[in-house]
């Protein structure tokens, strides 16, 4: 039998909340808070991940409390019936891409937050 490695792929960025999609995106915030995990492919311009939250010395997975601490988090969880609200993740080198849908889903590690994402 043989043991084949899978490489994980990661995108890095920030969310903010906008009206609409900008066209250009947010200025940068000097480092990258969130990390996703690319476990789905749909498309090239549609994928679900696994996030994590940059602690200053290394990546844990997000969980929905320390969401909760974060101002675009709060604002979210307000407004997210609201069709004119829409919530987008600035990607490092990619633009902006609107998130599509924030759930819990597990695999053989625990629970984890999955983000979908969409061009």
């Amino acid at each position: 039998m043989v043991l084949i490695q899978q490489s994980k792929r990661f995108v890095y960025g920030n969310f903010f909340i906008s009206s609409k999609k900008p066209t250009v995106p947010p200025p940068p915030t000097g480092n990258k808070p969130y990390a996703i995990e690319i476990l789905r492919e749909f498309a090239a311009t549609e994928f679900i991940g696994k996030l994590y939250r940059n602690t200053g010395s290394t990546w844990v997975v997000a969980t929905w409390s320390t969401l909760g601490q974060e101002p675009w988090f709060g604002i979210y969880d307000k407004i997210r019936a609201a069709p004119f609200r829409v919530l987008h993740f600035s990607m490092e080198g990619s633009g902006v891409w609107e998130v599509q849908v924030l759930r819990d889903e597990s695999d053989e590690t625990g629970s984890y937050i999955a983000v979908g994402l969409k061009v």
